[in-house]
């Protein structure tokens, strides 16, 4: 604290002093210290000087600092002004930090809370404002000896135990006042204790950010102690000694606010303490949870209380107040506190005055009980045409289903209105919005406001014909609007339970009214590897593209050349290259939704394909660790072979980096689609070979792709002495292209054009397009539909019909019983070859081989 004193002597207490104290004669003589590196906190007592409170600056004093009778290092100047500095630092740290948590944070809805006090916040400033200055005269004579250099505190980071200590003294400071006010605050509920000191702070079971410091001042100081310990047993940095101080009053207020954003097992946030202020018993820490956890007091804040809706609902309010009530009993007994119900207040005051007006006359009280709805007994005025009421005497009597308005009738008796709190006196649907027996009508207003709409309280007896509105414009703040609401129906005399509800209302309307933020539309695409024999032509077809936005190109050589070559093509994509260097694949990644994966190298001569293995899975595998650091919500397609195996590589590097949705994840099958429309095509004669629909499921290699002819829509007659030279055809059709380019390349066109084809389908299916069902190979206990399949086939990865929609893969198709028997043979074929490559490629991850 001696740097913030130093900083406020300079500013305002040296002059403050002078004036209050002036010095008996005065010799101005400048003696400041040379060697700013000599503290306060390193003094014991030293000479009157004034010194530099740390090496990292130093406030020129003014002449005022020599003109007072207390120089600046009298201990009692120091007591007095360390005091002020608490006390009004405190307050201005407290009002500032509240009121924005207050106006911006805090619900305004729970003012309507049946446990909610009447003109809380102000009670709650007021035991501020008495606890405020006690506490601080506790609290300064700690500062004092801190400042006198009977603490531990150092000033340069050099001056730790060890160089670590300048981190870790941060959690050690947490865990440590952690533990001791978890006790202290225990020891508060003691009740011997509880009922003097620590029970005007439990006053307050729904509290605001007000009542953050709203305490009994033994209390409040209590609590602090082990903050002010601290610096007198550990090292503390003087910067760290303020910032925390600074951070515990913040987060004092926080805890207080009512907005339930940390639903953690380990954070003790607003949400534990709200659970404290109902339930008193439960969550005594003030940071985390552990000490209740170890001390068996900790409780879980209910799912409900992360929910606004819920956490904010009549029955949510019900429930809590239930158990309040019993726990209240239980700890302090009868309760005082005032909840401000006006209605039951004017009830007593009807009633009180029905009988002295018949008592009076000689007549006898006839005052008796109907059950309300929700309040308990509620009184109502027996109709005997024998009592005398005073004249205009009204009451409000709540039946089972209606309110009633009761007045006396001019030639004796009552006379009962059927539902005076509907304004029109009807039921309809026009007024549904009069919620809670139809008592207060809020509607929306079109420009973004509310309407609420009321009975007049001068014409009770006339509801149907009178009728009040108050219109708040779109631009009030929806606090402004909740106390313009409570206000103005507490003015008119309406029922707490009423307001409630009018609230609550008002805030469901004036939450749907709020524009709603939207995510983002998905519109980065990557390509990895897309400078190789597929990459370059799939690049080419994502820029033509209209559905994509951007594009980001990755690999390893040659980026810069295919991005600027594709960058002069007049598309709306806009397109980004990047090599390694400079971190090009982060940069790359960053934001991406869609990640096609084409990386690899051909075959080589002299190349095992064991050797062409090992290189494509370290490609992929590597791959895909940046996709799990840098985008790990993207669809991942992978078109790296062997597909049957790198998918699960893909699979089991994004487990490990706990990123695995099964969802995301296909591996891209749709060229053995395509072969298949074309190759039968010079069977049907078909013009457009897109228009016959053929699935193939399975693998992507040799005899694990099965294309099942026999459900091809429309249906294709096949001869069969076509057939199996058709199917191997489809299986081997990548042989066939090698053979054709002399060896010299493989099926790398259509291998783009399938990998774009699957890509739309993915983009189209994002942005909600329908009824998308195309063959890709995923993990099948992973997407609905999908365990059945494993069940059959034995293996987890297989290529079926998959419907995809903006969560990826949405369902699986099982169409495993329509195969005719030929295509349950070659099933048979395909599950032995895909068992294992799967296993290839899982023990690829977990068992790589030397590099």
């Amino acid at each position: 604290m001696d740097i913030v004193l130093e900083v406020f002597d300079t500013f305002l207490f040296d002059r403050f002093w002078a004036t209050a104290y002036p010095a008996s004669s005065f010799t101005y003589t400048k003696n400041v210290v040379k060697d700013a590196t000599t503290t306060f906190s390193s003094m014991r007592e030293l000479p009157t000087a004034i010194h530099a409170s740390t090496q990292f600056f130093q406030l020129e004093p003014s002449q005022y600092a020599y003109m007072s009778a207390w120089p600046r290092d009298n201990p009692w100047r120091q007591l007095c002004t360390l005091y002020l500095i608490t006390w009004l630092f405190g307050l201005v740290l407290y009002f500032v930090c509240a009121s924005l948590s207050y106006l911006f944070i805090f619900d305004h809805a729970t003012f309507t809370h049946p446990k909610y006090l009447k003109n809380q916040v102000s009670l709650e400033i007021r035991q501020t404002m008495i606890s405020m200055p006690v506490i601080a005269l506790c609290t300064a004579p700690a500062f004092l000896l801190e400042v006198r250099g009977y603490g531990k505190l150092y000033d340069a980071p050099s001056g730790a135990p060890f160089a670590l200590y300048n981190y870790l003294q941060f959690p050690f400071f947490i865990c440590f006042t952690d533990f001791l006010i978890y006790w202290i605050h225990r020891g508060l509920h003691h009740p011997k204790i509880y009922k003097t000191l620590h029970k005007p702070h439990h006053k307050w079971i729904m509290p605001t950010p007000y009542a953050s410091h709203a305490f009994h001042p033994l209390d409040g100081f209590a609590q602090s102690v082990p903050y002010h310990l601290f610096p007198f047993i550990f090292p503390l940095q003087k910067f760290a000694y303020v910032g925390l101080f600074v951070f515990i009053n913040i987060w004092t207020i926080f805890i207080h606010d009512g907005e339930y954003v940390a639903n953690s097992y380990i954070i003790n946030g607003a949400a534990c303490h709200t659970m404290h202020h109902l339930y008193f018993n439960y969550n005594y820490g003030q940071f985390t949870t552990l000490w209740d956890r170890l001390g068996g007091s900790y409780r879980q804040p209910n799912d409900e209380l992360f929910s606004r809706e819920s956490k904010m609902s009549k029955a949510e309010w019900e429930r809590q107040t239930k158990e309040m009530e019993k726990l209240q009993k239980e700890v302090e007994g009868d309760d005082d506190r005032d909840y401000g119900d006006e209605s039951r207040r004017l009830q007593k005051k009807v009633i009180a005055g029905i009988a002295e007006a018949q008592t009076k006359d000689g007549g006898t009280p006839t005052i008796e009980r109907l059950p309300g709805p929700s309040l308990g007994d509620m009184p109502y005025v027996k109709d005997d045409h024998n009592a005398t009421v005073q004249s205009g005497l009204t009451m409000l009597v709540p039946g089972p289903n209606n309110s009633y308005l009761v007045k006396r009738k001019s030639g004796g008796g009552s006379q009962f209105s059927r539902d005076p709190l509907n304004l029109m006196n009807k039921h309809s649907r026009k007024y549904a919005g009069f919620v809670n027996n139809k008592a207060v009508g809020i509607q929306p207003k079109e420009n973004g406001g509310v309407t609420m709409t009321t009975k007049k309280h001068k014409h009770l007896n006339r509801p149907a014909a009178n009728k009040n509105e108050v219109s708040w414009s779109g631009n009030k703040s929806g606090p402004k609007i909740y106390k313009g609401i409570v206000n103005y129906t507490a003015k008119q005399g309406y029922r707490a339970d009423l307001r409630q509800e009018a609230v609550a209302r008002a805030s469901a309307i004036r939450q749907s009214q709020r524009p709603k933020k939207e995510d983002p539309e998905p519109k980065l695409r990557v390509v990895l590897g897309a400078a190789g024999g597929i990459g370059q032509p799939l690049s080419l077809l994502l820029k033509a593209c209209p559905l994509v936005d951007e594009l980001s190109l990755f690999d390893v050589v040659n980026t810069p050349g295919v991005t600027a070559d594709l960058s002069h093509i007049s598309s709306i994509a806009k397109i980004t290259g990047y090599l390694p260097a400079d971190d090009g694949m982060k940069k790359a990644l960053t934001g991406a939704d869609v990640v096609v994966i084409p990386a690899g190298i051909p075959r080589k001569p002299g190349m095992t394909r064991d050797d062409l293995f090992k290189i494509n899975a370290g490609i992929v595998r590597d791959l895909v660790q940046g996709i799990a650091e840098n985008c790990p919500k993207a669809f991942i397609l992978v078109i790296s072979n062997p597909v049957n195996s790198t998918v699960p590589i893909a699979a089991e590097v994004m487990k490990e980096a706990g990123k695995f949705d099964p969802k995301r994840l296909f591996g891209v099958t749709t060229l053995d689609v395509v072969r298949a429309e074309t190759f039968v095509q010079d069977i049907t004669g078909e013009k457009d070979p897109s228009k016959t629909v053929i699935p193939v499921i399975g693998g992507h290699s040799g005899e694990t792709i099965v294309p099942l002819f026999s459900l091809a829509k429309p249906k294709v007659n096949i001869p069969a002495d076509k057939l199996a030279p058709l199917i191997k055809r489809v299986q081997f059709g990548g042989d066939e292209v090698v053979e054709a380019k002399g060896g010299a390349g493989s099926a790398t066109l259509s291998m783009a054009y399938a990998g774009f084809r699957f890509a739309e389908k993915i983009i189209k299916a994002m942005k909600g397009e329908k009824g998308i069902v195309e063959p890709t190979y995923v993990y099948l206990p992973g997407v609905t539909g999908g365990d059945a399949i494993a069940k059959e086939t034995g293996v987890d990865y297989f290529s079926v019909p998959v419907e995809l929609g903006p969560s990826g893969a949405e369902k699986a198709n099982n169409i495993l019983s329509e195969l005719d028997d030929n295509e349950k043979k070659l099933l048979e074929a395909c599950t032995k070859g895909l068992k294992g490559n799967i296993e290839k490629g899982v023990d690829f991850v977990h068992n790589p081989p030397p590099k």
